[in-house]
């Protein structure tokens, strides 16, 4: 005889995912505001932080780069025949290479917390707060007079600036919204 308060058995993935939450609950339209607003924000991030790539690597290989590396050069007592042309711009190639490297590694590192915060992953969240509190330690950096290292008086140095402004507030926004409540719950599946 079938017992109708008997519920039906569990199928295999049910039981091996270790999910306390019924995959329903996980649906992406079922997202709160405030975890769509910090998918935003990471979407934005690395939006910055490519575009704060693209203008550093620029400005690595303009003339303007060139005088102000030999300038500071000059400053620290370098002598001049040391400072010709060819190795200073192979200096300057290395170090966009040593850029471009980094970039592509923080570019990637960006993507797999946002497919985490897409996938309802806990992790992406720290991972994004490590990013943040990087990215604003940093931003932080280039905006106190001296720190940005653009060569002054060129387009790349406003452009520089303005990046690292924007990026900050994105950095504070995202460490407010990803540890807010509503988010943190959602994300440890209690919604």
């Amino acid at each position: 005889m079938i017992d109708p308060h008997q519920q039906p058995p569990e199928s295999r993935e049910q039981r091996d995912s270790g999910d306390a939450v019924p995959s329903s609950k996980r649906e992406p339209g079922e997202r709160p505001r405030s975890v769509m607003f910090l998918t935003q924000l990471t979407v934005l991030s690395l939006l910055l932080h490519v575009s704060g790539s693209v203008v550093s690597i620029a400005a690595l290989l303009s003339t303007p780069m060139l005088e102000s590396v030999r300038d500071r050069l000059a400053s620290q007592g370098v002598p001049a025949e040391l400072m010709d042309n060819d190795s200073l711009r192979k200096s300057l190639v290395t170090a966009t290479l040593g850029n471009v490297v980094l970039g592509l590694l923080i570019t990637s590192a960006f993507v797999i917390v946002l497919l985490g915060i897409l996938n309802r992953a806990d992790w992406a969240r720290w991972g994004g707060l490590g990013l943040a509190a990087a990215f604003a330690l940093w931003n932080v950096w280039v905006l106190v007079p001296g720190g940005d290292p653009s060569p002054t008086g060129t387009i790349y140095q406003p452009m520089s600036v303005t990046i690292a402004a924007l990026f900050l507030v994105v950095n504070l926004a995202w460490l407010l919204v990803g540890f807010n409540p509503a988010v943190t719950a959602w994300f440890r599946r209690r919604v």
